[in-house]
């Protein structure tokens, strides 16, 4: 626990604690208790990523890493069609 003490603006810093959060949620109680929660926020433009359960799974299992001494087999470009420019 650590105590913290507001400016003469009422502003408290959080420091290192607020590393990597882009905002929090501020819950007030009524015993005069603050609570805060981390965010981190994703641009409107990629939140249909998670908004897609089935694009996200896919996603996901194409990051997952590949199991050991099992290499995945490689994709075969020569029978992709030819470039528009060539």
């Amino acid at each position: 626990m650590k105590r913290l003490v507001p400016d003469d603006r009422g502003r408290i810093t959080l420091g290192k604690a607020a590393t990597g959060v882009s905002s929090y949620r501020a819950s007030f109680n009524s015993d005069g208790t603050i609570l805060l929660a981390p965010m981190k926020e994703i641009p409107a433009r990629e939140a249909w990523l998670w908004e897609n359960e089935h694009a996200l799974a896919s996603v996901q299992r194409g990051l997952a890493p590949a199991a050991p001494n099992k290499p995945r087999q490689a994709l075969d470009l020569s029978k992709l069609p030819p470039d528009d420019d060539e």
